[in-house]
């Protein structure tokens, strides 16, 4: 990872790690949930990163957790829920973003 995509993530408030493995993106949406995108070291990061803010599906996420309202931390209503899934779809999509640009500039 280059030193203009670590602070490309920095940010966007996402910490970043390295192992020998794998390059870690952590984040909290803004409800308090914990993101965390594991990519390969060796793939290009742009692309993983493209692929999680594209996959990423709103609906299918509130009704993970729609049965969970208001305990351990879940949101207490369908409308926070969603109005969290969108944020994180949102950050998902600055990230990959911030990442295609950095490539394109290369």
């Amino acid at each position: 990872m280059t030193d203009a995509q670590f602070e490309a993530a920095e940010m966007l408030n996402w910490d970043v790690s390295e192992d020998d493995d794998y390059t870690t993106f952590e984040n909290h949406s803004p409800e308090g949930e914990d993101l965390i995108i594991e990519i390969e070291n060796g793939k290009n990061l742009a692309e993983e990163l493209r692929y999680e803010a594209d996959t990423f599906d709103v609906n299918e996420h509130v009704e993970l957790w729609v049965d969970g309202r208001g305990k351990n931390g879940v949101p207490g209503t369908i409308r926070e829920l969603l109005e969290d899934a969108e944020a994180i779809k949102r950050m998902y999509e600055e990230l990959a973003v911030a990442f295609e640009e950095l490539e394109e500039s290369t």
